[in-house]
């Protein structure tokens, strides 16, 4: 069984993707080599402070436990890059050449998010005739597939190629990682391909296919919506802001946990109080069938 992610903290998408990457790579890092280089290894260890080069830094290093090749993942929110890449996969590859020159460098690029800007898979100087390959991935155009042969990798396949509106990618991710065995290796996969689905994807999409029902007070999408409505609530008031910004995040969770929500319940829904919202809140784990929620309605006079 593959070792369980590090906890995840509650950052906006874009920026906890940098750091989730780092992660995953940390969790599983014999899947990523095998992935990106196709070359199969039994153990990867960190390569640490040997190579701090900033400010050109690399988001994972890996040195195979052989001593024999060095492994080299640069992650990319998208191609833009304040230092250019090719420059720092060179400086990669001859820091990694200088501490032990006889063992061959693999070096890959893993672009998560399109933004319509060219990255090379190259470093040429035309003048010093210097020349360096490295390879680089483009999660959008990669079949999902390949990616979801490995477990460590599941949360990345939600940036893989879809079709249309990529609800059914959406959903074979999150079906596959609720197979998962392990609850909290589950829990940590569903919360990593939220925030990556993040970069791609509405909330209300990623709220609906992603979220699990026995997880709604963790989840950073919930938390986020919640958070934004309270603001909202306190700015415009209850029953404009806060309010309405609950009962429709509350209507998601229902329609994910069972599906379609009647009318009549729709409109019970909307006659519920702020604080019998509250209360549906930390109910709604306990339902296990559409009859249990209608049933808490009723109870309150509302359905």
């Amino acid at each position: 069984m593959s070792e369980p992610l590090p906890p995840l903290s509650a950052e906006k998408p874009r920026a906890a993707s940098d750091n989730l990457c780092k992660r995953l790579v940390d969790a599983h890092p014999t899947q990523f080599i095998e992935w990106l280089f196709k070359v199969k290894v039994e153990t990867a260890q960190p390569l640490k402070t040997e190579l701090s080069r900033e400010p050109v830094r690399a988001d994972a290093l890996m040195l195979w436990e052989s001593g024999a090749e060095t492994f080299h993942i640069e992650f990319q929110t998208t191609a833009k890059s304040h230092v250019p890449v090719p420059l720092r996969m060179l400086d990669y590859y001859v820091g990694c050449k200088r501490l032990a020159p006889e063992r061959r460098v693999w070096q890959a690029v893993v672009v998560l998010k399109e933004s319509g800007d060219e990255l090379v898979d190259y470093y040429e100087d035309v003048y010093s005739q210097a020349f360096l390959r490295y390879t680089v991935i483009k999660l959008w155009e990669q079949d999902p597939r390949e990616i979801m042969r490995y477990d460590g990798l599941l949360p990345l396949a939600v940036l893989a190629r879809a079709e249309k509106s990529g609800e059914q990618l959406l959903r074979q991710v999150a079906g596959q990682i609720r197979a998962v065995p392990d609850k909290t290796e589950q829990r940590d996969q569903l919360k990593a391909a939220q925030i990556f689905a993040g970069l791609r994807y509405s909330q209300e999409k990623i709220y609906r296919i992603l979220l699990g029902g026995d997880m709604l007070e963790e989840s950073v999408i919930y938390q986020d919506i919640m958070q934004k409505g309270h603001q909202q609530g306190r700015q415009e008031g209850w029953l404009q802001g806060g309010l309405e910004r609950e009962r429709h995040a509350l209507l998601l969770l229902l329609m994910q946990k069972f599906g379609k929500i009647t009318p009549a319940a729709h409109k019970g829904l909307e006659s519920l109080s702020l604080t019998q919202l509250d209360e549906l809140v930390l109910s709604l784990r306990d339902f296990q069938t559409y009859q249990d929620f209608t049933a808490w309605l009723r109870a309150r006079k509302t359905f």
